[in-house]
């Protein structure tokens, strides 16, 4: 009986053993984006500029864990991630890092690219966040429709004027 006893006695006094969770979300930003949501982030790049992206990766679990930081992308633009690796990284706790990429500068008008962050965690938590880039041109202005436009309203003031004033 008292075998039994200090079993339970044991027992109540024991810390519980819980086991560990997991949990990470990775997501980004920048400065000024033209359209977003919580689920996908969309933004516009001048061809041959740079843009600059705020990759924010968060251990969501509650332990600490350590994560790797993807970037997965399809056009072949220029890209250049700060750090993409954390170690030690505690529960609530996040790491940021920037991302910088270029689209070419001969790249179709309008063309969509889609950038794939993935952030995993050493104990196997993942998440992955999509990036929608669209490319703008750099010069938005075309100058020779602004000059034709101008000779236009000129030869219309002349003329205007010459038949005001009773012919020439």
């Amino acid at each position: 009986m008292s075998l039994l006893v200090s079993f339970f006695l044991i027992l109540q006094f024991s810390p519980a053993v819980q086991a560990s969770s997991y949990s990470v979300t990775v997501s980004a930003s920048v400065e000024e984006p033209l359209s977003g949501t919580s689920d996908e982030f969309s933004a516009f790049i001048v061809a041959g500029k740079a843009c600059s992206i705020t990759i924010t990766v968060t251990n969501n679990g509650d332990s600490v864990d350590n994560y790797v930081l993807e970037v997965i992308e399809a056009a072949g633009w220029s890209m250049e991630l700060q750090e993409n690796r954390w170690t030690n990284v505690g529960p609530g706790e996040s790491r940021t890092t920037t991302l910088n990429i270029t689209a070419p500068e001969d790249v179709e008008i309008g063309l969509e690219d889609n950038i794939m962050l993935r952030a995993i965690g050493s104990a196997g938590a993942e998440d992955n966040f999509l990036c929608r880039l669209g490319v703008l041109r750099a010069d938005v202005t075309d100058w020779s429709y602004v000059a034709t436009g101008v000779g236009v309203v000129v030869v219309a003031i002349i003329i205007v004027l010459v038949l005001w004033k009773g012919g020439l």
